[in-house]
């Protein structure tokens, strides 16, 4: 079967990163991985070889503080706009825009994504690589698997991105038929689910999601789409699959932390780090011997005492015939420098750890809520925020970018009508695209809104010096709208451009009837004046009519 042939292409390429992977779960989170199908539903102990879990609680909190700095739930993270800028000017465009924002937001909510995409996390920390499936499910819209590192083997394009995964997993019978149906599963189970005898016994199946060479555009026939998918037993005859189906979209996401060009699977912080995690083990054994050899040190005792047990306890009594000979001493006697230096020791790889895995970071970004103006902001964020650009921008285009755009697809299916809003006349035709605006995405931005607070506080103190031209200078409806685009603000906030010159016109004309209205009542005092002016005697008026 070519599918099997292709299976073992992929493990082949797959099997240089076991034995990395095998020392990073072990050494931090032993729970993460599944090398073998037999692994399913383990419980007994695994944590063995940690003994310091410094590396697994900042790889933890830095997994927390990913998601709650780049995928919050409690805050909108994503603002769809049009590809055509044109588009996103319209009151009608941006408000269709804003809720299918808002709705693609609560079919998050609803479903598992968030749970998930915190493993996911972790995954990218631990192993640099992540895998999830993102399927249509009926009564949440969308439901997602997590993956387990060692599970799926993955392939690329040409284009360095994952277009390929195949996993192999252990089912139950009874798991089988409840999900591809008794009339799909094989003889031998289907006669097994008849007779109700070995419903827990596994089954090994494989799942495939490949680029399909049966792909025709257009077609409805999802055996035609895009992508396929394929789930098979194995062993089963050529032909013979549990389901055969398809996407026009990758329902396989697999984000990578970093990449070097040609290289299938991603390298983790945790690599860099775990020689440090493996000598903090190791020094953390050694301090807990010296340690167990002070309180409890190896002692000297007289040869006359071998034969009768020594009462160690505290305020124990044993009785010797000559204190002065029958002392019992410590064979060694530990000074605590020894223990002081390598406790220091544990502190500095504790401390690398942290760095490594940039708890230094997300802890910078705590707090930044609180700030209230772009430069506060800035003012608490450093170098660290911008080392960690590039990562979050590859995981934009690895993972957010595919989870939109997957999500958007099954919000289209026909078994959801209504969840989508009518779309615009005007967008048919166009294409969409998704803006970042999360907590961190948002903190990239700064240096651009600082500098348009700058620009506007620089020329209102030129006004207030006197050199008011200084705001002809500034377009006020593109400072406004720039800043509002890169803050991340909702589009309905900010009035349409026709209802800003209704509103100026409104203002003007206003003005304008004021200033009629003082004229007048000018002139009509200069009337009632001149009315009550004598006619005789010296005054302006009889000068200028001695003058006519």
């Amino acid at each position: 079967m070519v599918l099997n042939t292709r299976w073992s292409a992929l493990d082949a390429e797959a099997s240089t990163w076991m034995a990395h992977w095998r020392d990073l779960c072990d050494f931090v989170l032993p729970r993460t991985a599944r090398f073998l199908n037999s692994d399913r539903n383990v419980g007994y102990k695994k944590n063995t070889k940690i003994l310091n879990e410094t590396a697994t609680f900042s790889l933890e909190e830095t997994a927390r503080g990913m998601m709650s700095k780049i995928t919050n739930p409690a805050r909108p993270w994503i603002k769809l706009k049009m590809t055509n800028e044109g588009l996103n000017l319209r009151p009608d465009v941006a408000i269709w825009l804003d809720s299918v924002t808002q709705r693609m937001l609560q079919v998050f909510i609803r479903s598992n994504l968030y749970t998930t995409l915190a493993v996911i996390y972790e995954d990218l920390l631990l192993y640099g690589t992540g895998c999830f499936v993102i399927e249509k499910d009926e009564d949440t819209v969308i439901r997602t698997e997590v993956l387990p590192i060692g599970s799926y083997r993955l392939g690329i394009s040409g284009k360095n991105r994952v277009d390929t995964c195949y996993r192999e997993l252990d089912m139950t019978r009874h798991q089988l038929v409840d999900k591809f149906g008794l009339e799909n599963v094989s003889e031998t189970i289907r006669v097994a689910c008849l007779n109700q005898t070995g419903m827990e016994m596994t089954v090994t199946v494989r799942h495939c999601v490949e680029p399909n060479p049966d792909y025709r555009p257009g077609s409805i026939d999802n055996r035609e789409m895009r992508f396929r998918s394929i789930w098979y037993e194995v062993g089963a005859p050529d032909g013979q699959f549990l389901r055969q189906s398809g996407f026009n979209t990758m329902a396989v996401v697999a984000p990578r932390w970093r990449t070097t060009t040609g290289d299938v699977y991603g390298t983790a912080p945790a690599m860099n780090c775990l020689g440090s995690i493996k000598e903090l083990q190791t020094l953390e054994r050694r301090s807990m011997q010296l340690l167990d050899k002070v309180i409890t040190p190896a002692l000297n005792v007289p040869i006359e005492l071998r034969r009768r047990e020594i009462n160690q306890m505290s305020g124990g009594l044993n009785f010797v015939a000559n204190p002065a000979t029958a002392k019992i001493e410590p064979v060694h006697t530990i000074q605590s420098a020894p223990i002081q230096h390598v406790e220091a020791k544990i502190q500095r790889l504790e401390e690398r750890i942290r760095k490594g895995l940039y708890n230094d970071v997300f802890r910078a970004m705590n707090g930044i809520d609180t700030a209230r103006t772009a430069e506060e902001i800035r003012a608490r964020l450093d170098q660290k925020i911008q080392s960690i650009g590039p990562i979050l921008l590859k995981l934009n285009d690895e993972m957010l970018d595919c989870v939109v755009e997957r999500t958007f697809e099954i919000m289209q299916d026909p078994f959801f009508k209504g969840l989508l809003p009518p779309a615009p006349q005007a967008i048919q035709g166009s294409a969409l695209t998704v803006e970042y605006i999360s907590e961190l995405a948002q903190a990239m931005k700064l240096a651009g809104l600082v500098g348009i607070e700058r620009v506007v506080g620089f020329a209102g103190n030129l006004s207030a010096m006197g050199l008011g031209q200084s705001l002809d200078a500034l377009d006020v409806d593109e400072i406004m709208d720039t800043y509002a685009d890169m803050a991340g603000s909702p589009a309905k906030i900010l009035n349409a451009q026709k209802t800003r010159n209704t509103i100026r016109n409104q203002r003007i004309a206003a003005q304008q009837a004021q200033a009629q209205e003082q004229q007048m009542q000018q002139r009509a005092e200069m009337m009632k004046n001149l009315g009550q002016t004598p006619t005789v005697g010296n005054n302006a008026l009889t000068d200028m009519s001695g003058v006519l």
